[in-house]
């Protein structure tokens, strides 16, 4: 437990802004995907989120300035991730 939680929220929220975007949805989508979700259908979600990254605009974006040693200026996130993933969360729990 923090001593002060509003500065230690604080700091976890200065560490999400700067990650992708992309990849900020896909985390959300994960922890939510599977909260009720049997251990094979977590990790068929998570093999799904991660292909999607992987082809994902901002991905690209991170591992270029990730190699440059510059921070990186991420994208509105991809429509087509959040696509899939919307689409393959809507079939897994049908």
């Amino acid at each position: 437990m923090s001593e002060d939680p509003l500065q230690a929220a604080l700091a976890l929220v200065e560490q999400i802004v700067e990650r992708s975007p992309d990849s900020v949805a896909a985390t959300e989508q994960l922890i939510y995907g599977t909260r009720h979700a049997s251990l094979r259908g977590a990790y068929r979600l998570e093999r799904r989120l991660q292909a999607a990254m992987f082809k994902a605009r901002n991905t690209s974006i991170a591992r270029k300035a990730g190699a440059a040693k510059e921070k990186p200026v991420f994208r509105a996130p991809d429509l087509r991730l959040i696509r899939v993933l919307a689409g393959w969360l809507l079939g897994f729990w049908a």
